[in-house]
């Protein structure tokens, strides 16, 4: 179940970050993604 979880918390955060690339810089919406791509690191350590 966890995992399930895991991945649509994964999942939102690709929305979020292509609805950021939409509105932000490039630059900007690439260092967001790079936060929550460790964050989701971090979750599965």
């Amino acid at each position: 179940m966890k995992n399930i979880d895991f991945i649509c918390r994964t999942i939102d955060c690709m929305a979020r970050y292509k609805d950021l690339q939409s509105v932000v810089p490039k630059e900007e919406s690439m260092y967001d993604y790079t936060e929550v791509k460790t964050y989701n690191e971090r979750l599965v350590e």
